[in-house]
């Protein structure tokens, strides 16, 4: 039995039903935004990655002497024509040494943000090392 007071409730209310599908679609609105933000950083460091991989391979390509240490720009990389590097040569301090650097960048669409990824190395002109081994090789053929 019922007082005149008090109601029975078997149900949620019609307020109480689209509240909880506000919160609902709120929440899935910011998983989804939180998703596409990781997804965007996953493929930033992922290029970044990439990125520097490609400039250790070709930085390592000019110091075994496979290229030669001369201006270059934009350059497609062989193994992936999607990377463009670019070769800067300028003398060092010292004669006979060369500051190399190599920069990196993936070839973008337009409105597509790229970082590119910068290498500088001291290496020895391969021209020098080779004129200083004909002195040394002329300078034991005298002492002969």
């Amino acid at each position: 039995m019922t007082t005149a007071g008090s109601t029975t409730r078997n149900a949620f209310t019609l307020l109480e039903v689209i509240l909880a599908l506000a919160i609902l679609a709120g929440s899935v609105a910011i998983t989804g935004e939180l998703m596409r933000n990781g997804m965007q950083n996953a493929q930033a460091a992922r290029d970044l990655t990439r990125g520097e991989l490609v400039c250790e391979s070709v930085m390592s390509e000019v110091v075994s002497g496979f290229l030669s240490p001369t201006a270059v720009t934009d350059v497609p990389f062989e193994d992936d024509n999607r990377w463009l590097y670019s070769i800067a040569v300028d003398s060092g301090a010292q004669q006979g040494l060369l500051v190399v650097t190599v920069t990196v960048r993936r070839d973008a669409v337009a409105g597509q943000i790229t970082t590119p990824s910068k290498m500088v190395r001291w290496m020895i002109d391969p021209d020098y090392a080779a004129s200083m081994s004909s002195v040394q090789s002329a300078a034991q053929g005298v002492t002969q």
